[in-house]
């Protein structure tokens, strides 16, 4: 009798021995696995592992590795994380990843706070929307110039960046707006600007769509050139030129490149298009001075007569800043 409850004593410690044994198990699992997947969330927020493609229309597929320094970051950040292994697959050399290395939840407890931390990180990021920002100027004060260089140097720092130019010419509104331009065709002023603003309004999904990814978005021109070009014609108000625009995602930044007429009017191929003519230009000026009087609006002079690489820097670190800032707030919308 004594003997069957010795037996019945140590087949309940057999019993509860192993039912630990197998929560520590299943939660070694689902640790990994949660590991895993953050792992991979992370990686996939802050970049692919290949070089990011930044299309910018009529010039081509530039290449720059936008991954890398974020990435470079987080890994300093976090190093115990990063120095446990993804669970499945095998190396070069055929042996298992769990073989060479030891496992993350083998390490649990050293790593835990990291890996929490880093999945806050990841949320964070998650949650992170691109920046808008605007350049514009009176016809060739290096606008377009400039948005390839900021579109290329933030990829180079770890931003997600990619460059749109109004009018957007690859749609049949914008081929209409084109052939405008281009003096090939002749349009009644009124019927002009809406076009322009229309060619606007269809680029808005896609400009949401961005933003919300993460991505920031540089636009060479935008709502405040269509009203200062409008507006600057015989009778034609500054307010009945904003209407069309009204609601189109508000920018984050504005930069104003300023140059002298007689500057802009001696760099190459000025007078090829419609409206680049010194008298014109003037009144254009004008009106964009008076857009950039509204206080609600971040507009930002930059002297575009200093050497490329000055003006570069000064809207490079502009940028940046912009970029901080629009991290964490709503987009909003354009005079309203």
């Amino acid at each position: 009798m004594l003997q069957s409850v010795h037996l019945g004593d140590r087949c309940c410690y057999l019993y509860s021995f192993c039912s630990r044994i197998i929560r520590w198990l299943v939660c070694a699992r689902m640790c990994n696995f949660h590991v895993t997947r953050a792992r991979k969330t992370l990686v996939g927020r802050i970049g692919p592992f290949r070089e990011l493609q930044t299309e910018v229309p009529g010039v081509g597929v530039r290449s720059s590795a936008g991954w890398g320094p974020r990435l470079r970051h987080v890994r300093k950040r976090f190093p115990a994380v990063f120095s446990a292994p993804l669970p499945a697959g095998r190396g070069a050399s055929g042996q298992s990843t769990s073989a060479r290395f030891p496992s993350a939840a083998a390490n649990i407890g050293g790593n835990l706070k990291g890996w929490l931390e880093l999945c806050r990180l990841s949320v964070a990021m998650a949650s992170r929307r691109g920046a808008l920002i605007v350049l514009e100027g009176v016809d060739r004060a290096g606008k377009t110039t400039q948005c390839l260089r900021l579109v290329t140097a933030l990829c180079a720092s770890g931003h997600r960046a990619e460059l749109l130019r109004f009018p957007e010419r690859s749609t049949e509104i914008g081929k209409l707006l084109s052939s405008y331009l281009e003096k090939k065709t002749e349009l009644e002023d009124h019927s002009v600007h809406l076009l322009f603003s229309a060619n606007r309004w269809e680029q808005v999904p896609l400009i949401k769509a961005k933003l919300n990814q993460g991505v920031t978005l540089v636009l060479d021109r935008y709502a405040f050139s269509g009203v200062a070009f409008t507006s600057a014609k015989e009778n034609f108000s500054l307010d009945w030129c904003k209407q069309p625009d009204v609601g189109l995602p508000k920018p984050d930044l504005i930069l104003f490149l300023q140059l002298q007429l007689l500057d802009a009017a001696s760099r190459g191929e000025f007078g090829l298009e419609r409206y680049e003519t010194g008298t014109f230009q003037e009144q254009v000026l004008l009106c964009f001075q008076q857009l950039m009087s509204e206080k609600n609006l971040n507009w930002k002079v930059v002297d575009a007569s200093k050497s490329i690489e000055d003006v570069h820097e000064e809207i490079r670190a502009l940028s940046e800043d912009a970029i901080q800032n629009a991290a964490q707030r709503p987009l909003e919308e354009l005079w309203k």
